[in-house]
Order: C-alpha cells, then sequence, then structure tokens
C-alpha cells in the first residue's frame, strides 16, 4: 500500500491541501453576479426570440441555454471544491495553486455564460457564426493561459523554496 499522506501537502508550507477551504469571498460573488446576469439575458433572449417567431429552432435555443446553465453552474460550483471537481494535467503542490484553480473555475464560467449567450444570438439570428467562433476561441485560450498560470504558481513557489535552504 502506498503512502499518500505526502502528495496533498503543500510542498513549501507542508500544509494538508485536503484541508484547504475555499469560501465566499467580493471577487467571487461578482463572477457569479456577472453569470447570473448573462445566464438571465441568455434566457430573455431565447424567450424574445421565440415569441417574435424570428426563429424556428426554439427547441435549440432552450436546449442551449439548458446547458450553458448547467455547465455555468457546474463551474462556479467547482470553484469552492477546485481539488474534487477540477482534473489537471499534474497535481497541485501549493495551497496559491488551489486558489488560482478557484478563480479559473470562476473564469472559465463566464466564458461558458457568454458562449451560451452568443450561441442563442446565433440560432436566433442576431449574430453570425464568426463571433461564435472568435468566442470559443477566447474560452479555449483563457482555460489554456489559466492553466498555464495555476501550473507556474507552483513551479515558482516551490523553486523560491528550494533556494531558501541551499
Amino acid at each position: 500500500m502506498r503512502n499518500t499522506d505526502n502528495a496533498m501537502r503543500d510542498a513549501s508550507s507542508g500544509v494538508d491541501l485536503r484541508q484547504v477551504r475555499i469560501g465566499r469571498t467580493p471577487e467571487g460573488t461578482v463572477f457569479e453576479a456577472v453569470c447570473a446576469v448573462l445566464v438571465l439575458v441568455s434566457w430573455v433572449a431565447v424567450v424574445v426570440l421565440s415569441l417574435r417567431g424570428e426563429s424556428t429552432d426554439a427547441g435549440v435555443m432552450v436546449l442551449n441555454a439548458v446547458g450553458g446553465m448547467v455547465v455555468t453552474v457546474l463551474c462556479l460550483a467547482a470553484a469552492y471544491h477546485p481539488l474534487s471537481m477540477i482534473n489537471l494535467p499534474f497535481k497541485p503542490r501549493t495551497v496559491g495553486q488551489v486558489v488560482l484553480m478557484s478563480r479559473m473555475a470562476r473564469v472559465i464560467a463566464v466564458g461558458v455564460a457568454v458562449l451560451s449567450l452568443v450561441q442563442t444570438c446565433m440560432v436566433g439570428g442576431l449574430c453570425g457564426e464568426t463571433v461564435l467562433w472568435i468566442c470559443l476561441a477566447c474560452l479555449i485560450v483563457a482555460t489554456l493561459v489559466c492553466t498555464l498560470s495555476v501550473y507556474r504558481a507552483g513551479r515558482v513557489l516551490i523553486q523560491n523554496h528550494e533556494n531558501k535552504h541551499i
């Protein structure tokens, strides 16, 4: 049987990462409010475009709004439980990385909410496909940049800690 106790400890301070709790912060509240507004606007767009009869794909718009809302809520929930809900290609080794993972989940939630709104507008004929592709590319880039930031936060802190002990 392997000893995994050290695997979840902060590499610089020895704090057990499983004990790190992400609570409500003003920053988190702002992200949640922005997501709520974007999801609400998406639903208003679905209702308005469906009532106007300008789009024959009301069902597609509803499914898109539901899907966008569910994924946005899951991303916001992941911000409070980053170690159990976020899967990165590396193991977080510091408390700072866990905090950045929380922020990453919130940034992705906003991106998903914007993407859902743009998809609804595209199906409703309010914007073109190019806008959708631009939003998708921005979401992918944001995800990659956030993941790299989380990775580098661990490397920099570990290197600084190791240099102090030389």
